[in-house]
């Protein structure tokens, strides 16, 4: 499923917002001693060339939450998040407005 989300992400994100320059995707609980109990959770890390409004990330994380639906077929086990690094020294940010669910 990480080969999928990263070429569906690839093909239709990627192109839409210059400013993303690289992305990665990963379960985040891959190799944990109790997969099943966690469930599983995808991490969308992205690589920008500058720093983004929290309304770009809200809108890119909606998109990517809803071509992640599309393509998990009614398994409403999995979830996915988006996580954004402009190289500034802060790492990997999420910042929304208060209510958004990530």
């Amino acid at each position: 499923m990480i080969e999928k989300i990263e070429r569906v992400v690839n093909k239709i994100i990627m192109p839409k917002y210059p400013e993303l320059t690289d992305v990665k995707v990963s379960d985040l609980f891959e190799g944990s001693e109790f997969p099943h109990f966690l469930g599983t959770r995808y991490v969308v890390e992205f690589i920008t060339s500058e720093c983004l409004d929290s309304s770009i990330m809200v809108e890119i994380d909606s998109e990517v939450k809803s071509l992640f639906t599309m393509m998990s077929s009614g398994n409403k086990s999995p979830k996915i998040s988006c996580f954004f690094d402009c190289e500034d020294g802060e790492g990997y940010t999420f910042n929304a407005p208060y209510g958004y669910s990530h």
